[in-house]
Order: structure tokens, then sequence, then C-alpha cells
């Protein structure tokens, strides 16, 4: 069961992203490789312990991959391939 503090706090988190980058718009603009760069550089940011606790980067890094979602999602409906490293 994952608790709703937990989905509440990605969710902020998502929400805090998707206004500092510009939204959807700005989003689309990503490939995958793009997105797994993103989540790789909070992964080593935490590993590096840049100052925030390592729950706050999982939170990032879960946000960045609902982000990720969200992009192919849209592709989908679209009907644009979201595959490697092509841009949208």
């Amino acid at each position: 069961m994952i608790f709703p503090t937990v989905l509440e706090a990605i969710q902020a988190e998502r929400y805090r992203q998707s206004l500092q980058w510009g939204g959807p718009e700005h989003d689309d603009e990503h490939a995958p490789l793009e997105w797994l760069g993103f989540i790789q550089k909070q992964v080593n940011r935490m590993a590096e312990d840049s100052g925030f606790s390592a729950e706050m980067r999982i939170i990032k890094i879960a946000a960045l991959a609902i982000a990720a979602l969200e992009c192919c999602e849209r592709a989908k409906e679209r009907g644009i391939p979201w595959t490697g490293s092509d841009s949208i």
C-alpha cells in the first residue's frame, strides 16, 4: 500500500516542477533518454548528498518519472512514437 502522504508529496513536487519549467508544452520537447538523464541527475545528486534528504530526492525522481509518463501518454494520444532519443 502506498501511503497518501507519499502520493501527496510526489503530486506537490510534480506541480512545483510543472510551474518551474512551463508544463506540458515544455515537457513534450523531451525524448525518453532526456527524461532518463534528468532522473540520473537527481540520483547523482542524492549520491553526492547535495543538501536535500534522500527522501526528497526520491520524491523528485518519482515526480520526474510521472512527468515522463505523462509526456509518453500525450505523444501516444497524438499518434507520435515515443522511443529512444528522438525528440517529439
